[in-house]
């Protein structure tokens, strides 16, 4: 397969840190669940299934994966998955884009911070992918939303194996601290921690800013 090969709908078993086995995502270019002229707001998104295995994935279990329910927010991912080389992807087989949607992301000033001190600084987020526009609120109505932030490959499998640690009840940073983390992944686990997780929201609030 050729990057060139990939479609929106397409499953795709990663590799996790830590042993944890492999998890699955779905790869959705934003242009095809949404229709928009300027490219400029295009984006691949990650849907992480709330799915994973100790061996090889099979394409018998698509279904399974895609009735699994979402592990965290879809995530942005800065070009396409890695085909080749370490840590690349496998494919599953082909998903639906049905009930698939764009949620909204929040920003603000203190985001990449280890905890958020003052949540009565300017916080915003955006609809539809809009970089250019944003809508202010507090911090109390956007705090379960992923972080609007575009990752590389590597940074995605990062966020969805802490998620999968965290969602086992594993101390992220514990497991961790032997590591040489960079800015970017400490960034990382301070967003995950300040962010209630995905599995465990309302359904009414998943990727959605309150009202």
């Amino acid at each position: 397969m050729n990057k060139r090969d990939i479609k929106s709908g397409m499953l795709f078993q990663i590799p996790l840190l830590k042993g944890l086995g492999y998890g699955a995502v779905k790869v959705v270019f934003s242009e095809d669940i949404y229709s928009h002229e300027h490219k400029h707001y295009w984006h691949t998104l990650l849907y992480a299934y709330l799915y994973k295995s100790d061996i090889d994935i099979l394409s018998e279990e698509v279904s399974k994966i895609e009735n699994s329910g979402l592990l965290l927010n879809p995530l942005l991912l800065s070009g396409l998955p890695r085909l080749r080389g370490e840590n690349k992807v496998k494919l599953i087989g082909n998903g639906s884009l049905d009930d698939l949607f764009i949620p909204d992301y929040k920003n603000g000033r203190t985001l990449m911070k280890p905890r958020i001190e003052n949540p009565h600084d300017i916080w915003w987020y955006h609809k539809k992918l809009r970089f250019d526009k944003h809508i202010d609120a507090s911090y109390e109505k956007l705090k379960h939303l992923e972080a609007y932030l575009i990752m590389d490959y590597d940074l995605c499998v990062f966020r969805i194996s802490i998620e999968w640690m965290r969602y086992l009840g594993m101390d992220v940073e514990d497991c961790l601290k032997s590591n040489n983390l960079d800015f970017f992944e400490k960034a990382v686990i301070y967003r995950m921690k300040n962010t209630p997780p995905y599995w465990e929201q309302p359904k009414e609030i998943k990727g959605r800013a309150m009202e």
